[in-house]
């Protein structure tokens, strides 16, 4: 995907209101050609006061010229809240993107991030891209606009038609360097890509080095360390040396186009009083600002598609699924295969879990239970076999329809502090007696409750609780009785009993494998029934 259609895709994705963006686009642009407007009045309110010394001749240049400087601030502080809101909405809804995309991740993928910071990252890079419409879409846009209008005075204003050519070679010259900035942008996005990537390199190398260089100088190879860094660091310097060559060309040309609108007058020599001239040229060295302001843009546009390189590496294809719970709720599960790299954990287990049913997994630790329960609920992906309820493949399930009436209790819950209304609900609207349940299983509240520091066992029952709240199907739980004694244990599991729900249960607990109509036993046993 070309560098364009990437921005393109996220300013979709921002999915801003047309009246925000008109609004935001509007207030820079009015801000713009005020700013130009005064540079330029100023200087030809000189010109005229030196030409007509009488106070009426400048009397009208001097109101509108006192009009632009009184309304320069308030415009330009609409012009920032506007933008602002702009990139506010846009954050707001990448976010929301951000959100179902990781949310929608299998268990496998979030374990591939166990160990760093992708959400805090991704939500970082989220807040950068709001620079995509505050500082390069927005300013590109509203300059481009001053630079029309500008032109199109230089052009009309003048009482005499010679104009009409000098501007219009104006215009084609500050097209050429608009141009010459679009064609631009890739080459340095593709170089930004390889900067970034030689710094990761000096980075991790800067990282292993650090624990091996003290051995190294013990054995008299410091040198050899160094040799190494200095490769990497050389690399990084030449890569930076390579963008910094093309935007200080970039940067030359603004200049250059300005003294080429310069040269235009002076070649056409339109007839015309000091007073337009002056003008002109002045509009010719505002335009340096609006360079400036749209290499900026470029620049930024180019440090933004990092970010949106980063956060596009979390998106991957979603499984369509749309399909309703059906009528029949029994879940079969038939020839499930787990492996991890070579090895195969599980190999053509088959289930049944129909309303009522209570199933028990055993075997040593390792062997796959937790992958086996978190596929059966929908949160991972098996590597063969079949899981369907009734006729229809899990996967093609509608996640709200799923998490309605399959419900998971791993074997650390979270989300266990604050009120139990809140702690049990998460939102959702309790179809069962919760009090009445917690109460079942040795948990007593009352209007004043609030958990803070619940035990292990604690938490084992209550998310039991949580899970029963809606009354669901099918019920799949990891080690629910761990830590519990015999009594809890009993309450527990005639909770689960009474619910009338397909339970299947990872365990470790004679008393559970006890109570269970059907025991499988991972790892080479032969299952028992």
């Amino acid at each position: 995907m070309t560098p364009y259609a990437q921005l393109r895709r996220w300013v979709r994705r921002a999915s801003v209101p047309p009246a925000t963006l008109t609004r935001a686009l509007v207030a820079a642009t009015v801000a713009s050609v005020t700013s130009l407007g005064l540079f330029v009045g100023a200087a030809a309110l000189l010109v005229l006061s030196a030409a007509h010394p009488g106070l009426r001749a400048v009397a009208v240049l001097l109101v509108v010229i006192e009009l632009f400087a009184f309304l320069r601030s308030p415009i330009r502080f609409v012009e920032r809240v506007s933008t602002h809101r702009l990139g506010f909405t846009a954050v707001t809804r990448w976010r929301m993107w951000l959100m179902r995309t990781v949310g929608a991740w299998s268990f496998a993928r979030w374990s591939q991030h166990a160990h760093g910071d992708v959400l805090a990252r991704s939500l970082h890079d989220t807040e950068e891209l709001q620079d995509l419409w505050v500082r390069s879409l927005v300013p590109a846009l509203s300059s481009l606009a001053s630079l029309v209008v500008a032109d199109i005075a230089v052009a009309a204003l003048p009482p005499r038609p010679h104009w009409l050519l000098p501007a219009l070679g104006l215009l084609i010259s500050q097209g050429a360097a608009a141009t010459l900035l679009v064609r631009a942008f890739p080459g340095l996005v593709v170089r930004d890509r390889e900067r970034r990537r030689r710094r990761a390199a000096f980075q991790s190398q800067i990282v292993e080095l650090s624990r091996t260089t003290p051995d190294l100088d013990l054995l008299g190879s410091a040198a050899y360390a160094a040799a190494r860094l200095d490769v990497a660091r050389r690399s990084l310097t030449d890569a930076e040396v390579e963008i910094e060559r093309i935007r200080t060309r970039l940067q030359a040309m603004l200049p250059l186009t300005a003294l080429g609108g310069v040269a235009l007058l002076a070649a056409f020599r339109p007839v015309a009083a000091p007073l337009w001239l002056v003008g002109a040229a002045l509009v010719l060295v505002a335009g340096l600002e609006v360079g400036a302001t749209a290499s900026m843009a470029l620049d930024t546009a180019v440090a933004v598609t990092a970010a949106t390189e980063r956060l596009d590496d979390l998106d991957e294809p979603a499984t369509e699924r749309s399909r309703p719970w059906p009528g029949e709720p029994t879940l079969v599960v038939r020839g499930l295969v787990l492996r991890t790299g070579t090895r195969t954990l599980v190999d053509g287990v088959d289930l049944t879990l129909a309303r009522g049913r209570r199933i028990a997994v055993t075997g040593a630790s390792g062997v796959g239970k937790s992958w086996l329960l978190r596929v059966v609920a929908g949160l991972d992906a098996a590597d063969g076999g079949t899981i369907a309820v009734g006729d229809c493949p899990l996967d093609q399930i509608a996640e709200s329809e799923l998490r309605r009436h399959v419900a998971y209790v791993p074997s650390e819950p979270g989300l266990m502090r604050g009120r139990p209304a809140d702690v049990i609900a998460l939102g959702r609207t309790p179809s069962r007696a919760v009090a009445d349940d917690l109460a079942a299983v040795g948990v007593l509240t009352d209007a004043d409750t609030r958990w803070e520091g619940l035990s292990r066992g604690e938490t084992a029952r209550v998310a039991v609780v949580r899970a029963l709240a809606i009354a669901p199907d099918v019920v799949v739980l990891d080690e629910p009785t761990a830590g519990l004694g015999p009594r809890d244990t009993t309450a527990l599991l005639d909770l689960l009993e009474h619910s009338g729900a397909a339970i299947l249960v990872a365990t470790h607990d004679p008393a559970v494998t006890a109570w269970a109509d059907e025991v499988v036993s991972l790892g080479g046993l032969a299952p028992s029934a």
